[in-house]
């Protein structure tokens, strides 16, 4: 199986562009949920499978994957704000 690095980006406006789709000279105040639900849908594929962060534990990684577990917890509380208060 292979797995596709993401590329890193040397500027904000670089990032912004890439994970947007268009340039930051048309950005709004309009494109605020695009950016946030990028956000929960990254956060969403990095911790969704739990056996994969109960291999972290295993092999020695539990400080990260306590983090990324927290992670999660936040993202699905702002989650639950944006959809119901």
């Amino acid at each position: 199986m292979s797995v596709s690095i993401a590329p890193m980006h040397a500027t904000v406006e670089e990032t912004f562009e890439a994970g947007m789709g268009f340039p930051i000279s048309e950005a709004s105040q309009n494109n605020y949920e695009k950016a946030e639900d990028n956000l929960f849908s990254a956060v969403n594929e990095l911790v969704s499978p739990i056996k994969e962060l109960e291999a972290l534990e295993e092999a020695g990684f539990g400080g990260l994957a306590n983090k990324l577990k927290k992670l999660c917890a936040a993202n699905m509380a702002m989650d639950w704000a944006k959809e119901n208060l």
